[in-house]
């Protein structure tokens, strides 16, 4: 019964301990997003789980999450879980002093292996500027003005921060929820 409970009790401060911390990425100038240290990755230790665990947390908050029919989820047994998403008013951004809504789709991408998984960078594959009817353009495209010489235009910094908020909000809201259990769980 001790063993037990210290088991309980050391997989929930390993949740907790990833609600904690918050996965940060940024699109640099190739308009790839990167960690700070220049990674396309993270890895999230989760001691205690195994990988279908941590495969089956991750994969049923998706299914539960995103059902929309603009939402495609692809499994590739318990191994990866990507999810390719439509995001709504992803942002807005100011021409001629009118707000112009941006929509975004996105992939995100996550690796199970036991204890520990890893969250791939997130790929923003088209943006939609207006209603979400209109044609896509690519995410280089519409943001090509957003770097000079490598260096952030100061002028875009505003757009920068939003779009990367915005991604990150979505991966960090996955890898938070994914791992809460709630009521319905408790059968």
């Amino acid at each position: 019964m001790k063993k037990f409970l210290l088991m309980a009790l050391m997989m929930m401060f390993v949740t907790l301990s990833l609600m904690a911390q918050d996965v940060k990425f940024h699109f640099n100038s190739n308009f790839k997003f990167v960690t700070d240290d220049e990674k396309e990755f993270v890895v999230i230790p989760m001691d205690g789980y195994s990988q279908d665990s941590l495969f089956r947390a991750v994969s049923s908050y998706l299914d539960r999450k995103y059902t929309s029919k603009t939402n495609e989820i692809t499994k590739f047994g318990n191994e990866q879980v990507t999810l390719n998403v439509f995001i709504t008013d992803a942002y807005y951004e100011k021409v001629m002093g009118l707000p112009l809504r941006k929509h975004m789709i996105c992939t995100y991408s996550f690796n199970f292996k036991d204890g520990k998984f890893r969250v791939n960078a997130p790929v923003v594959n088209k943006v939609i500027t207006g209603a979400p009817t209109e044609l896509p353009s690519s995410f280089a495209g519409d943001c090509s003005n957003y770097f000079k010489n490598g260096k952030l235009n100061p002028k875009k910094e505003r757009l920068y921060n939003a779009i990367n908020d915005r991604v990150n909000y979505i991966l960090n809201d996955i890898l938070k929820s994914s791992f809460v259990k709630s009521k319905s769980d408790e059968w």
